[in-house]
């Protein structure tokens, strides 16, 4: 097995990335990956230092004969030098009990306390909901009630002004025809007190010349 080979395969096997083994060699990733694709190879410095953290020989890593190296030791040494990720996975483990635990309690105590809690919440809010639905209602059937009344009472007023109206018109025209019979008759007294002037001017002037006539026949 070759250098880059037997590198990829001891990475994996310590559950290291390219960007760790680098940390950990004082490299980049992009140095790591070449090794691995076999574009370049590693110092002598560099390779005592690999050989340092997956716990093998210099020999065994250059040696281009299959490699016999013991997977649960090369595990155990980078599970070793990496106590940072064990405690990560101990504090989450832990961090995962205790919400688990919490759900319980909540779901076992709290949680029936207040589900009657905003029961008895709802329970009041849907009794000052219907109450107010309910006044409501009653405050728009009074309003439709007077409005009913005001309407009726509007149609009354309507009705009496309609009847004034033509009680108005009937005198209207009763007083026109009396006006135009009173006229008339006023006028045919007019008429009549011509006339009758006329027979007193006629008289007068008959009785003059009577009396003329007389004094004449007097004088004579």
């Amino acid at each position: 097995m070759k250098f880059n080979e037997k590198l990829i395969e001891l990475r994996k096997k310590a559950g290291l990335s390219q960007e760790e083994l680098g940390y950990k060699l004082n490299v980049t990733r992009q140095t790591v990956s070449k090794w691995e694709l076999g574009q370049t190879t590693p110092e002598m410095d560099k390779l005592v230092e690999i050989s340092k953290v997956f716990g093998v020989t210099v020999d065994e890593l250059i040696s281009e004969a299959e490699s016999n190296i013991n997977a649960e030791k090369i595990e155990d040494k980078a599970i070793n030098e990496n106590p940072q990720n064990n405690s990560t996975c101990k504090v989450i483990l832990l961090i995962v009990a205790v919400f688990i635990i919490g759900i319980i309690i909540f779901y076992a105590f709290i949680f029936p306390k207040i589900s009657n809690k905003f029961k008895g919440i709802y329970n009041s809010a849907e009794g000052i909901i219907d109450a107010t639905i309910s006044g409501i209602n009653q405050s728009i059937d009074s309003a439709q009630n007077q409005y009913n009344d005001i309407k009726d009472g509007a149609s009354n007023i309507t009705e009496d002004i309609e009847e004034q109206k033509n009680d108005y018109e009937e005198a209207k025209n009763y007083v026109k025809e009396e006006g135009k019979k009173l006229s008339e008759q006023a006028d045919s007294m007019l008429e009549d007190m011509k006339k009758q002037q006329e027979e007193i001017r006629e008289q007068n002037k008959k009785i003059q010349e009577q009396v003329k006539a007389q004094q004449e026949a007097i004088n004579n």
